[in-house]
């Protein structure tokens, strides 16, 4: 079972092999704190392991960095490396994508959110709503043409048929 680097480390003892039996040792850990809290100690993975727990292919985040939407660390050898913040960045990236939105309109929500200003006259929280209005007239529209071409099909069935 892998274990997110998200959660809260739970372990509490450890069992080692002593003499040949199991034997379990008390551990001292601080269940309370993050696992990523301190940077020293901070979990990355690299490319392939985030795409996978983002349900993305590589290519996907390779895009993503090049739209500017997010920017992976490097390691010494140029490999990218991601942390959590990192892959939950990419993840509203991914969410936004999938909601409709353009990597232009994810790039100006990132610079207002870095900013935390109107930076540009964006308002994130209006152009979410214009977007969630253009979905539902979008959603309309689909359900007219649907009805219409219900009708037609209804119609078509019915009929007569030539011999």
């Amino acid at each position: 079972m892998k274990s997110s680097p998200w959660s809260i480390v739970a372990l509490q003892s450890r069992t080692d092999i002593v003499f040949g039996k199991p034997k379990r040792i008390p551990l001292d850990i601080d269940v309370s704190e993050k696992v990523l809290s301190d940077p020293s100690t901070e979990t990355v993975m690299r490319i392939q392991e985030a795409a996978d727990r983002l349900g993305v292919s590589t290519r996907v985040l390779r895009h993503y960095e090049h739209e500017g939407l997010i920017v992976p660390r490097r390691t010494p050898n140029g490999y990218r490396s991601y942390s959590a913040p990192e892959v939950d960045r990419a993840a509203w990236v991914r969410d936004l994508i999938g909601s409709g939105f353009s990597t232009r309109e994810i790039r100006n929500l990132i610079a207002a959110l870095e900013d935390g200003t109107s930076r540009l006259g964006v308002n994130c929280s209006a152009v979410m709503k214009d977007k969630l209005e253009r979905i539902d007239r979008a959603i309309e529209t689909l359900r007219r043409r649907r009805r219409t071409l219900s009708r037609r099909l209804s119609d078509w069935r019915q009929r007569p048929r030539d011999q």
